[in-house]
């Protein structure tokens, strides 16, 4: 009995003594899988940029997207995990204005706080994942999948135009002066030449002044934000077989006149295996933002308020001169009219009604050869606004990459169609063509060079050589 006893709780002990080492073991598996990690990337490169017929040469220090990233997750169960990511760039250089990536500089202030590039906190399992907060769509996921360039420059992003490439935006005199003649009427041909003199010379003095500042034609600039605040996000699936990804952001930028804007995107692809030789991927993703509203900071709305502002003063100048001889009154009328001809569809361009809905749809496709990656991507986007035209346009880009042991080569070609704003098509074609390299130190450290030629309607318009250093942690 005794010795029976003594084996019964031998086994007692050995089972506890299992359970706690069993549970240990458990615990310390958690422990090492939960946690907070500090990661991130550090980029910088000296850029040296030349906007032809525009300014000479010049050499920048570029950011290029460097960033700093906290994330931390806890094993609630085997199959379901909390966690948090939040992103925020870092500008390593301090200059006013990045003609490159706009990370840093006047542009990028409301983006200047912590957590400004991704902000989320979720759960995720098998069943995928769930995430609240703010950060990118799935429009931008497709482009970083399969645009290979290195990204120290704009890339060959088929989606989005980083690079701010100056071309006039010149108003319309032949419009303005169709316009004020036919609003005054039957004129003696001396007055009617008169007339149409006046606002010639009128609609010439602003053409000037806009020539003289250089703006930017902004019609690429139609694209939504890749970024989305007060969104939900669910992810399925990774890079081996099926994948789905959708993300709803409601509530953005309500004001007193500005009704809430929203934001829907989705995004499903497939590939035959993890990346090897051999892959075929493809994604198509879908992407509708409403009311969406000019960044104050852009860019885009300087554009437009220099626009709106050589109109008010092309009238006004014109009325002056006119009022001595057909009174103010006929005066004030026929220049409204003039530069609302003068005007029209061009001053609107880079404008955004009240209510307006942007659509953009985006085809990625890939194969890896045994001797590179070979990607293509296409996309059309397509706003429409209350009281103004609709405004499309359709790109398409295509890339190739290869590693050999530690370097890394690319080149890629984008094409930009013109926009079309009504039956108003824009001057605004682009062709860019890129190449790039990289020479890996180790996994986490690399040296980068890329060479970008860009042309405009087919006029050269910039050429920018970037080196860098690539830093992982």
């Amino acid at each position: 009995m005794n010795q029976q006893h003594t084996a019964r709780r031998a086994a007692r002990y050995s089972l506890c003594a299992l359970a706690v080492a069993s549970a240990l073991a458990s615990a310390a598996a958690q422990a090492a899988d939960d946690g907070v990690v500090l990661s991130g990337r550090m980029r910088v490169g000296i850029a040296s940029v030349e906007l032809e017929g525009v300014s000479p040469r010049s050499t920048y220090i570029e950011s290029a997207g460097s960033r700093i990233d906290l994330s931390g997750q806890e094993t609630i169960n085997p199959d379901l995990k909390a966690f948090f990511e939040v992103s925020t760039l870092v500008c390593l250089d301090e200059q006013p204005s990045s003609r490159i990536v706009a990370d840093c500089g006047p542009q990028a202030k409301p983006r200047n706080a912590f957590g400004n590039r991704e902000a989320w906190v979720g759960l995720r399992g098998s069943w995928g994942s769930m995430k609240f907060g703010r950060g990118f769509t799935t429009i931008r996921d497709i482009n970083e999948q399969y645009d290979n360039s290195l990204g120290l420059a704009s890339g060959l992003s088929a989606w989005v135009e980083n690079t701010l490439l100056p071309k006039n935006q010149r108003l319309d005199a032949d419009a303005a002066v169709t316009a004020a003649l036919a609003a005054a009427g039957p004129l003696p041909p001396p007055l009617s030449g008169a007339l149409s003199a006046g606002i010639r010379g009128a609609v010439g003095q602003i053409n000037a002044g806009l020539d003289a500042a250089q703006i930017p034609a902004l019609a690429r600039n139609i694209e939504p934000n890749i970024y989305a605040d007060n969104a939900v996000r669910y992810d399925y699936g990774d890079w081996d077989g099926l994948r789905f990804s959708g993300l709803v952001a409601v509530g953005e930028n309500k004001t007193a006149t500005q009704d809430a804007g929203s934001r829907l995107s989705a995004r499903i692809g497939y590939s035959t295996s993890k990346p090897a030789i051999g892959q075929f991927s493809i994604d198509l993703g879908v992407e509708q933002n409403r009311n969406q509203v000019v960044d104050p900071y852009s860019t885009q709305a300087a554009v437009n308020g220099i626009l709106i502002g050589a109109k008010n003063a092309g009238t006004a100048g014109l009325a002056a001169g006119l009022t001595p001889v057909v009174g103010a009154a006929t005066a004030n009328a026929l220049s409204k009219v003039a530069f609302d001809a003068a005007c029209k569809n061009r001053c609107e361009l880079t404008a955004l009604a009240a209510e307006n809905r942007t659509t953009h749809t985006l085809l990625g496709t890939s194969y890896i050869t045994p001797v590179g990656m070979i990607a293509v991507m296409a996309g059309h986007v397509n706003r429409q606004q209350t009281g103004l035209p609709d405004l499309t346009r359709n790109n398409w880009s295509v890339n190739y990459a290869t590693l050999i042991d530690n370097i890394g080569f690319y080149v890629g070609y984008r094409n930009n169609g013109r926009s079309k704003f009504g039956d108003w098509e824009v001057q605004d074609s682009e062709d860019k063509y890129s190449i790039g390299g990289e020479y890996r130190f180790t996994k986490r450290t690399r040296i980068q060079y890329e060479v970008v030629a860009a042309k405009i309607e087919g006029a050269s318009m910039a050429k920018y050589y970037v080196l860098g250093l690539d830093h992982r942690f």
